[in-house]
């Protein structure tokens, strides 16, 4: 896991390795890791419900490179998180 220091960048921020398997579903030319998809929901509920500081859904952002995997993102956490695909993210 890297964690970057808040005071450096402004904001927390945290990249985490997730072992799994990148799967597909038969309709989608999209990938989907749903280890990962388990991992950000344990992220997201532990910021949102065991934080010592408070923590909105909307200070909450997911990125990711794959709409397939947007898509679980957005059914498996809070609507009120930002997830975003990398290409909605560079619009912004």
């Amino acid at each position: 896991m890297i964690r970057y220091q808040e005071d450096k960048i402004g904001f927390p921020l945290v990249f985490n390795r997730v072992d799994g398997r990148e799967e597909q579903e038969p309709h989608s030319p999209s990938w989907y890791n749903r280890h990962e998809v388990l991992a950000v929901k344990d992220y997201v509920e532990k910021l949102l419900f065991n934080s010592s500081i408070p923590v909105r859904p909307s200070d909450i952002g997911i990125f990711s490179p794959y709409l397939l995997q947007v898509s679980y993102h957005r059914h498996s956490v809070s609507p009120n998180c930002t997830i975003l695909t990398n290409a909605e993210r560079d619009k912004l």
